[in-house]
């Protein structure tokens, strides 16, 4: 019977260049120079400008593993202001009271004034 000699395969290592990727997966390069460690990217959202009210933001999907990233896309101007929570545009419809407060008082003092004199006139015209 004769011997048969199979050779160990080697141990890839990676040769310490970081991380390699295409749209679709990324992987490490062994000192051999094979691909290794291949794995479809895990994408996460980071956002590169907050949208304000007036202006457009931008975000882009971004592998936490390897860092490749997709195009950025945008994040529509949100259109209200969040500081004071007020709607400044011109075509806000308009609410609440606007009515002046100094007028009712004034009529309420008018009307107790003309009660009060009632008042004084009848019991005057009673003792007499």
């Amino acid at each position: 019977m004769e011997e048969t000699i199979i050779e160990k395969l080697p141990d890839h290592t990676p040769d310490g260049t970081g991380w390699y990727s295409d749209e679709n997966n990324h992987w490490n390069r062994c000192e051999c120079g094979e691909k290794i460690n291949i794995a479809p990217h895990s994408y996460i959202w980071v956002t590169d400008k907050e949208a304000t009210a007036t202006e457009a933001g931008s975000r882009h999907e971004e592998c936490d593993v390897c860092g490749f990233a997709k195009a950025a896309v945008e994040i529509p101007a949100t259109g209200t202001t969040a500081d004071t929570g007020k709607n400044d545009s011109p075509n806000a419809p308009e609410t609440g009271d606007h009515n002046s407060y100094l007028l009712w008082f004034v009529l309420l003092a008018v009307s107790g004034s003309v009660l009060a004199g009632t008042a004084v006139y009848r019991r005057g015209r009673n003792i007499r």
